[in-house]
């Protein structure tokens, strides 16, 4: 087995998942496992982005240039979409305010983290609404002679003045 080059550190993440967020900040099962995954994906970033191994990550690995290029890794590597990064983020914040409560990270390294904004999502493109004389031709389409035509009709006039969106 490897020897540990910073055991504290690792000992602070046994005790932020298993203590910290479940005791203190009562924190549900299914937030704990999200911050395990984001522990997980950070160690991994720092293995195939900055070549360390995971016994030799110390505690001065967790900053605002580590944790930048691991939001930009998440993006571009990962393909995370906005908020998985943003959520991503938010618990080495979190976990991060737990270190300097501890008196194990430094309030300006904290402070530098915390500077990292959050990215902000793409705009949702504009929904395309159908004119009166639109849905009046889509109206007419089904051939309401018909069972099937009348059924249709029905469900297009019944989406329609219900809002229904695609």
């Amino acid at each position: 087995m490897k020897k540990i080059k910073d055991p504290s550190l690792f000992r602070h993440v046994k005790s932020f998942l298993e203590v910290y967020l479940p005791s203190i900040r009562s924190k549900s099962r299914n937030t704990i496992i999200s911050y395990r995954v984001t522990f997980n994906l950070y160690f991994n970033f720092l293995k195939e982005s900055e070549g360390i191994a995971l016994e030799h990550v110390i505690t001065e690995h967790f900053n605002e240039k580590n944790i930048l290029s691991f939001i930009e890794w998440l993006k571009c590597s990962r393909k995370n979409n906005v908020s998985s990064c943003n959520l991503r983020l938010s618990g080495i914040r979190v976990f991060c305010k737990y270190l300097m409560g501890e008196n194990i990270l430094s309030y300006d390294t904290y402070a530098r983290i915390c500077s990292i904004e959050k990215q902000k999502a793409p705009e949702e493109p504009v929904m395309k609404i159908l004119t009166i004389g639109e849905m009046k031709k889509l109206l007419t389409l089904p051939d309401r002679k018909k069972k099937t035509g009348l059924r249709d009709w029905f469900y297009i006039a019944l989406l329609y003045d219900s809002g229904c969106r695609n």
